[in-house]
């Protein structure tokens, strides 16, 4: 298999309105993506949001993940803990959330087009681990 080709700052096509609610996310396009049962998927979109600035090091990023029925916005669900001095410091830190494979709040899922088929996946979307979201 070759190598993934990721694609920042994508402007993707999406067929679904959940996507919609919520604000100023960004979005990257895996063209390949393997999940751990062995099923490859095609054209994968990651919707994502960040907060604060990656210092000259880059060792300043925390990664926050989401429940499934969550989104990337931390804002949303978190929003007490995200600010200057408080647990997800973006004074300190660059904080990214990356909405899991499989929700639909922008991310490829089961309310996608599979590339494949032209069609909605709907059932036919795999399952997905959490091992997958952390790849």
């Amino acid at each position: 298999m070759s190598t993934p080709c990721i694609i920042l700052d994508h402007a993707p096509t999406i067929t679904n309105e959940y996507f919609e609610f919520v604000t100023e996310q960004r979005f990257a396009l895996l063209d390949l993506f393997e999940l751990e049962s062995g099923v490859a998927l095609q054209d994968v979109t990651v919707a994502y949001k960040t907060w604060g600035k990656l210092n000259a090091n880059c060792d300043n990023c925390l990664v926050v993940c989401h429940a499934l029925s969550g989104s990337s916005d931390i804002e949303d669900w978190w929003g007490p803990l995200l600010g200057s001095g408080k647990a997800f410091d973006i004074s300190r830190y660059f904080i990214f959330c990356a909405n899991v494979l499989g929700s639909p709040y922008g991310t490829t899922s089961s309310l996608s087009i599979n590339p494949k088929t032209g069609r909605i996946y709907g059932p036919d979307f795999p399952q997905t681990e959490i091992r997958d979201d952390v790849r």
